[in-house]
């Protein structure tokens, strides 16, 4: 779609924003104009841009099935692989803060059955940090060969508890998708409720968020974007199903719903949030509050960011790898500083 038409909504929330009318038309054309230049270089995916607790500008480019010439939408639902970790991870804060959950807890609290007897003195917090020992789960044969009929955490579990780990927990910092499906585990061991049950009632519903679910890309619905634009080489390595550790769909306006409940709406007590700014960059030293979080994976890439000093908010959502969220999401980010 042509993004022209948002020209004017934009420039009336740039005034509300506190901007200057001139101001926040130039910012506006900036970010258009690179946007439009973006499309020609192959970006395919969605765009919301929004500050001081307003949505600025919103976007669309490409297509959702390029085969069928369908084009994207701004309400596009997108596979945002790791993001999703951000739902595990907001999951289990709140029930930390309902006290029925610690940061210290060690998993032979909730979970048993591990073959590795080190995972058992694993805490909840090396889980959310990715410091619990774990790595990837992709090119497991278990995996590989049942990633289709894998449509639970507890499929998963099956063959993680049979897995080493690669280091001591706690020993040094591992990206790690495992460590996500296992805080799926423990979530429903404390709640009783299936993990997509509980996410569901806990964060989507509450937040009418009603564009992200985890459907199964084998039988995905007009509305939401294929891989790649319509390839499906990035699928041969994943579950038909997200879990834990990601692969859900979402649309930029839910993804906004949940950055605005955290940042403004005290979802979270300001420690946690902090916690959640600190597992999603690398310098946590820093005590400005701020969030970075992205997914990627072969024909996908994703970016939420959330600049504290700015008060901005850019989140990308796309079908592709070229040019990536991120660098997209860097750049309209310092044309609105």
């Amino acid at each position: 779609m042509n993004v022209s038409g948002y020209l004017l909504t934009a420039v009336l929330c740039f005034l509300s924003a506190g901007l200057s009318a001139q101001d926040g038309s130039t910012k506006t054309a900036k970010i258009s104009s690179y946007l439009d230049q973006q499309s020609k270089q192959g970006l395919s995916g969605s765009v919301l841009v929004a500050a001081d607790k307003q949505v600025l500008f919103e976007g669309a480019y490409g297509y959702q099935d390029r085969a069928n010439a369908i084009k994207n939408q701004t309400n596009t639902r997108y596979t945002i692989a790791s993001m999703g970790k951000l739902f595990t991870m907001v999951g289990v804060l709140k029930l930390i803060e309902e006290g029925k959950l610690s940061l210290n807890d060690q998993l032979d609290q909730y979970l048993s059955g591990f073959l590795d007897k080190r995972a058992h003195n694993i805490t909840i917090e090396q889980l959310l940090a990715h410091r619990a020992g774990w790595q990837h789960y992709w090119n497991f044969p278990e995996f590989l060969n049942n990633r289709l009929a894998t449509d639970s955490i507890a499929d998963y579990m099956r063959f993680i508890k049979k897995t080493r780990l690669d280091f001591n927990p706690g020993s040094r910092n591992q990206y790690s998708n495992i460590g996500y499906i296992v805080l799926g585990a423990v979530i429903e061991k404390v709640t009783g409720e299936d993990y997509y049950e509980y996410i569901n009632r806990t964060i989507f519903q509450p937040l009418s968020m009603n564009g992200t679910d985890y459907a199964n890309y084998l039988n995905l619905p007009e509305g939401y974007a294929l891989h790649g634009g319509g390839g499906t080489d990035a699928l041969e390595r994943v579950a038909a199903r997200g879990a834990a550790d990601g692969g859900g769909y979402s649309t930029t306006q839910d993804m906004y719903k949940l950055t605005k409940a955290l940042v403004y709406d005290h979802w979270l007590s300001e420690d946690h949030l902090t916690l959640v700014s600190n597992l999603f960059r690398s310098d946590q030293r820093r005590k400005d509050w701020g969030l970075r979080i992205a997914g990627g994976f072969m024909g996908v890439s994703t970016v939420m960011l959330y600049d504290s000093e700015a008060d901005v908010t850019v989140i990308v959502l796309t079908n592709g790898n070229v040019p990536s969220a991120m660098e997209v999401g860097q750049k309209i980010t310092g044309i609105l500083k």
